[in-house]
């Protein structure tokens, strides 16, 4: 979706900046074979711009999945976040 929307950004500093602004975490999973397994998801705050599905890779991951009618605003905050502008009402 950054590529339709024309930004440059690559998925994995989005997903960095994003987690900068509270709007996605990462969580943690055991696994038997490999210990600890990491995932993304999104917070509370986040819901607004998406919601968490059920991964298809592990049915005890999530992986965000944004709405296309909110996504812009969502690269607006990101956008803001990295010219130096106060987002998310006050926190930088």
């Amino acid at each position: 979706m950054l590529k339709e929307h024309g930004s440059q950004l690559s998925a994995k500093t989005a997903n960095n900046i994003l987690i900068e602004l509270g709007i996605l975490e990462i969580q943690s999973r055991s696994s038997t074979s490999q210990g600890t397994k990491y995932f993304k998801c999104l917070t509370e705050r986040g819901l607004e711009f998406g919601k968490n599905l059920v991964s298809p890779h592990n049915q005890r991951e999530t992986q965000p999945h944004y709405y296309l009618a909110r996504f812009p605003e969502l690269l607006d905050r990101i956008n803001d976040y990295l010219s130096g502008a106060t987002v998310m009402g006050g926190a930088a």
